[in-house]
């Protein structure tokens, strides 16, 4: 049985590699693909793949950096520490957009529309494009560690184009020079709790000017430079077309949402001035001591997760993160022993946060207010003690 099983197997790989063309012929095609936002925070950003069509052998398969697996032994704690292996697949066109059709398999609609740039391409480009592929599909190359910023499904499309197409010519300037940041913005906004963990977890990296290179790490930016790439001197992008339209779910995406963060932190903000200013009537309440243990205690954590993605991944977007100097592992401590000292601390590196970030890293407005309310407690611990 489990000879037949191999055999079985044998013939089916004969069969699938022996059906691909050796070369494509003047009829083919090469096409990006550019999907489109999705509703879960895997395919927040969109996603981008190649396409090859080429009717004189009926092939029209899609080549896709972006694949991985959920049930991969220790996907969790891989995919935190940045060792999660992603890799290159190949599928039909057909199989390949049944991720982006509307479904109610999951009792939600998840439409999303595919935008194809046909390139300009010869037929000895194409076929340059089609075997670097073709050797990159194979068991020994497929594999890579994914970096968000640096090496992931548009960069490597991206860097293909470069390396294979020796006359290619990407912008030389960007249309609105954005930092990582600021590009990470366009998308996240509508997702306010979303973007403001993102602020937390990521580093400084993200505040460097990304530039042309740096903004194609974005599938809907990587379009965008395509549109204003040239090859030897004529335009890159020969046609464009949308092949799944779902422009109105991608309207719904993009509305954006009540800022909820800030409007909670600034209640918050205001509730702990009040309490500053009438400090010796709210120390009467034993409960607010509490309260106060637990937000120390949970900047404490928060500093333990930044530590540990900065110290214990692979993560290049997660170093170097100027939000430990506000969000320390040091509060653990001060949330059971209130020094004076200790307080004093913590505040000097808060209030150095501040100064620092127009320098080293932009900090979320909800991340002001955090520091605000802090300090405000750290001052009404420490004058309250004086008194006592």
């Amino acid at each position: 049985m489990l000879q037949t099983r191999f055999i079985c197997l044998f013939l089916l790989t004969f069969i699938v590699v022996g059906s691909l063309p050796a070369q494509l012929s003047d009829t083919s095609e090469i096409s990006l693909l550019t999907c489109r936002r999705g509703d879960d925070i895997y395919n927040m950003y969109g996603h981008t793949a190649i396409r090859i069509t080429d009717p004189a052998v009926r092939m029209d398969q899609v080549y896709n950096y972006g694949v991985f697996s959920f049930s991969e032994p220790g996907f969790l704690m891989k995919f935190l520490r940045g060792k999660l292996l992603y890799r290159l697949e190949k599928s039909s066109y057909t199989r390949f957009t049944r991720n982006y059709i509307p479904s109610d398999r999951y009792g939600v609609a998840k439409g999303r529309s595919i935008i194809a740039q046909t390139l300009n391409l010869t037929t000895a480009e194409k076929n340059k494009i089609y075997q670097a592929l073709e050797t990159n599909c194979l068991p020994a190359n497929k594999s890579y560690y994914y970096d968000f910023f640096f090496d992931n499904c548009s960069t490597r499309c991206r860097d293909l184009f470069r390396n294979e197409l020796s006359g290619i010519s990407y912008p030389s300037g960007s249309e609105h020079p954005h930092t990582f940041r600021t590009l990470l913005d366009v998308y996240t906004e509508v997702w306010p709790f979303t973007d403001l963990g993102q602020d937390l977890i990521v580093g400084s990296v993200a505040d460097q000017i990304a530039g042309v290179e740096g903004e194609m790490f974005l599938p809907e930016f990587l379009q965008s430079v395509l549109d204003r790439t040239t090859l030897n001197h004529q335009p890159f992008v020969k046609e464009t077309k949308l092949l799944l339209d779902y422009e109105d779910l991608e309207t719904i995406r993009g509305e954006k949402p009540w800022p909820w963060p800030i409007i909670i932190f600034s209640f918050l903000l205001i509730l702990e001035f009040l309490r500053f200013i009438q400090r010796e009537r709210w120390s009467e309440y034993k409960w607010w001591h509490s309260l106060d243990s637990l937000w120390y205690l949970i900047l404490g954590i928060g500093g333990l997760i930044i530590v540990f993605m900065w110290f214990g991944t692979d993560h290049l977007a997660t170093k170097e993160n100027l939000n430990l100097l506000w969000m320390s592992p040091i509060f653990m401590i001060y949330a059971f022993n209130r020094s004076r000292s200790l307080g004093y601390l913590l505040a000097s590196m808060m209030i150095a946060a501040v100064l620092l970030s127009p320098m080293i890293q932009s900090l979320h407005p909800v991340v002001l207010m955090i520091i605000g309310i802090t300090l405000l407690k750290i001052c009404r611990h420490s004058l309250v003690a004086r008194k006592t």
